[in-house]
């Protein structure tokens, strides 16, 4: 009965969690989208490791490798004789998910309104972010049927899709102010940054040791910049790659000015600014605070405080038996004396059951 009571509240427990991350078989959402919007499929290919992707699209597996994917699936419809072609890309979690987002997301790139999800669109195909798929739907350019179709075929996929969503914890370090609109580029490796900004060298600043990074372009008028935001596993870490970066940088550009800013593991860097003052305005914005728990350390107990806690509390287990021995005796002493012919009554004969086995039969 206890083992049944046990597997019953681990069903009971995990199954939340099944629900919140279900099992999605690209194949069957492929079938789920061609029965829905009554579309055939033409071609289909899965990339389930890094290891395909990369013998057709090296530069991109190189990407998807640093955030974490699990497969890569396209496939092409045929639909109201228009041809789609829809590309699903499974992250290992939504911190990936959106980093692959802003890495495809391109200056020219528009919010895609009333999408229920984080979405936008460029000329000729349309993106959805959502739990941990990156879904691209491309379509023939110059024609409004084929982009109605491409919406709904996105709109959908976000409706099949689990729709939890996280944002990084580095991208609220982001200073708000003269942001420009949907610029963000989050990347957890040097390729993804190398691609979209030119540092000049790879890896410039150490992110292959297990560090996070946000890019973002600012305007304010005529003043420009660019806020590189860079947490690392440790502050040592942050340390000494700022210093070698830095270096680096300066020798490589020796006309370009940089500006950073270090706060335990987070660094701040601005560059491409063509005004000190509003390079330096962001420094001040960004902070990074440090939580840390601290236990205070406990003093050994001596062996005589030891020897009087034993002995205060052996006291007190026979100072209770001692007490509870009186009430019970002076319980029975009263109800003598209050009812003699009761309890002081010895006429009446007991029978005793008794064994005899030391006679023989």
């Amino acid at each position: 009965m206890n083992r049944f009571l046990a597997c019953l509240s681990l069903f009971l427990f995990t199954l939340p969690l099944a629900a919140a991350t279900p099992d999605i078989n690209p194949t069957q959402l492929l079938q789920q989208t061609t029965n829905r919007l009554g579309c055939t499929s033409v071609t289909e290919k899965i990339y389930s490791d890094y290891q395909k992707l990369s013998l057709t699209r090296p530069q991109e597996a190189l990407v998807l490798n640093e955030y974490g994917f699990q497969y890569v699936h396209e496939f092409s419809l045929q639909c109201q004789q228009k041809k789609l072609r829809i590309k699903i890309y499974r992250m290992l979690d939504n911190i990936a998910a959106y980093g692959i987002f802003t890495f495809y997301r391109t200056s020219q790139s528009q919010v895609l309104q009333n999408f229920p999800g984080m979405a936008h669109h460029n000329l000729d195909w349309l993106a959805f972010a959502q739990s941990d798929f990156y879904v691209q739907v491309h379509q023939p350019v110059n024609s409004g049927s084929s982009k109605t179709l491409g919406l709904k075929i996105a709109l959908y996929l976000s409706e099949v899709l689990p729709r939890n969503w996280e944002l990084p914890s580095i991208a609220h370090h982001l200073p708000q102010n003269n942001k420009i609109s949907n610029s963000e580029l989050y990347v957890m490796g040097s390729h993804a940054l190398s691609q979209r900004y030119d540092l000049f060298l790879d890896d410039l600043f150490g992110l292959k040791h297990g560090a996070e990074a946000i890019l973002a372009d600012y305007k304010s008028l005529n003043k420009l910049a660019k806020v590189l935001i860079i947490i690392y596993p440790t502050q040592h870490l942050a340390k000494k790659y700022l210093k070698i970066g830095h270096q680096k940088f300066l020798d490589i550009n020796p006309h370009k000015k940089i500006f950073f800013k270090r706060e335990g593991p987070l660094v701040i860097i601005v560059l491409d600014s063509n005004d000190p003052q509003f390079a330096i305005s962001f420094l001040e914005q960004v902070s990074y605070v440090s939580s840390v728990t601290w236990d205070p350390e406990l003093e050994p107990v001596s062996v005589g405080n030891m020897m009087v806690n034993v002995f205060v509390y052996v006291g007190t287990v026979v100072g209770l038996a001692i007490l509870v021995g009186l009430l019970f005796g002076g319980l029975r002493a009263l109800l003598i004396r209050i009812l003699p012919e009761k309890y002081l009554n010895h006429s009446s004969k007991h029978k005793i059951i008794q064994l005899n086995i030391n006679k023989s039969p």
